[in-house]
């Protein structure tokens, strides 16, 4: 495929530096997508449905963060500390620490209001670090498929995070053993990738901010029909991919009967198909596009996740769900890159109406809207299994409660995917539409294109 476009060429250097600090990130979201809400709520007492409230009230900081650090990383330099989006991914990541140091490495088991606080730190600092660093993607990357590139390496970064996160899980055979073995690994990975992908990755100074540019952002922003179409897709995908995590150790303890150390293995061979699978992805978008290409991807989980339900419990379930895991999991790497790449073909667009770049902007606007999705489904699972009967540390559940649980891990993610598809298939920005709005972008810059 042939594009016309003027940019710097993606060097090995500048793949890994973007790549670095998903692992961290990606290492911090497993205790608090996976782990917490079960030893918090569970084990600790807290509360299930308590804990499920705290962390959706922690995600919604959300709205009042994205924008203030897109905005930021578009437009305000920090003090001593050069670059565009360098400075606010440093903050982050000091936010981070804090938050590992108070959830992961507590000296005694926090009340209701300090778990709420710490976890809301951990969450502000994930979106200082996670906006300014997607916003990079259009920075660095200006064609179609170099962008697919790039995204793929970030995603190799979270998988990799993912998959160390893990294997510090199985090591371990007691939740709270795992959670404290991850706070350490976090305590020394956090400054240790960051720094290094920091000092990797090339940034250059923010942009001036003119009049009234947040309000403007949002006005523009408002009449992208792409973004909105792209951002409401994966918001659905990202509430059909947030709910199985948020039910797995329940779904593992009660439908399947099996230890709460068996998650670490079963999710180990997930993330690790996910990384075998990543590199396919990139060639199915370079052949068919970036949209057509997710799309496939995730037609492909709903039919593999339809048979978890009716597992067995005991070893044959065991094995069972580990097939299931591999075969969608091998999915996943297309969920993880190729709807980042897409937003940086409509921040594009974006620029072609506004007349400059505020990728910060559009990638806050774009982390909210999914977010929300997020947040909703971190409530909703635990919300919809107590509905059907579910009783907290019970030793033996209703069998409504255990369909329940099978139906919100399994069967509800595959009507939202469903959906997402019937968003997604005829998404209007293609790769030659990409290539033109760059043509015209790299014109108003005075510069020529050329062919690549």
């Amino acid at each position: 495929m042939t594009q016309a476009t003027t940019h710097a060429p993606l060097t090995w250097r500048i793949l890994l530096g973007y790549a670095l600090p998903a692992l961290p990130v990606a290492a911090l979201s497993i205790p608090l997508g996976v782990l917490l809400q079960n030893y918090y709520g569970e084990d600790l007492g807290l509360g299930l449905s308590a804990v499920a409230i705290a962390l959706f009230i922690a995600r919604l900081c959300i709205f009042v963060v994205d924008p203030l650090v897109g905005w930021l990383s578009d437009h305000v330099a920090f003090p001593l500390i050069p670059g565009r989006r360098r400075p606010w991914i440093l903050l982050g990541t000091l936010f981070a620490m804090v938050a590992v140091w108070q959830l992961l490495l507590p000296s005694s088991p926090p009340p209701l209001w300090q778990f709420t606080l710490w976890a809301t730190l951990a969450y502000i600092g994930i979106e200082f670090i996670e906006v300014p660093h997607s916003a990079w993607t259009p920075d660095l990357a200006k064609s179609y498929n170099d962008r697919s590139l790039l995204n793929t390496f970030r995603t190799g970064g979270i998988i990799l995070g993912t998959l160390i996160s893990f294997m510090l899980i199985a090591i371990f055979p007691t939740v709270a053993e795992q959670i404290s073995a991850l706070g350490i690994g976090l305590a020394i990975g956090f400054p240790l990738c960051v720094s290094l992908g920091l000092s990797l990755t090339p940034d250059r100074a923010p942009d001036p901010p003119p009049a009234n540019s947040l309000r403007q952002s949002w006005t523009t922003a408002l009449r992208n029909g792409p973004f909105w179409r792209l951002a409401l897709a994966y918001g659905v995908n990202a509430l059909a991919n947030v709910l199985p995590p948020t039910l797995l150790l329940t779904f593992v303890r009660y439908n399947l009967g099996l230890e709460d150390n068996t998650v670490g293995s079963i999710l180990f061979v997930y993330f690790v198909a996910a990384m075998l699978g990543t590199p396919f992805w990139f060639w199915v978008s370079r052949r068919v596009g970036k949209h057509r290409a997710w799309c496939i991807a995730m037609l492909t989980a709903c039919p593999i996740f339809a048979f978890a339900p009716v597992l067995p419990a005991g070893e044959a379930g065991f094995y069972g769900f580990l097939v299931i895991s591999f075969l969608t999991g091998l999915t996943l790497g297309a969920d993880l890159t190729l709807p980042q790449s897409i937003q940086a073909d409509v921040v594009d667009l974006d620029e072609l109406r506004a007349g400059r770049s505020r990728a910060g902007s559009f990638y806050a606007y774009w982390s909210m809207t999914t977010a929300l999705a997020v947040a909703t489904g971190g409530l909703v699972g635990p919300l919809l299994i107590k509905g059907f009967g579910f009783v907290e540390s019970a030793p033996v559940q209703t069998q409504s409660a255990l369909w329940a649980i099978a139906g919100g891990y399994a069967l509800l993610p595959i009507v939202l995917k469903i959906i997402a598809i019937s968003l997604s298939w005829r998404f209007p920005i293609t790769a030659t539409k990409q290539a033109q709005i760059q043509r015209i972008l790299t014109t108003r810059r005075g510069r020529l294109p050329h062919a690549l």
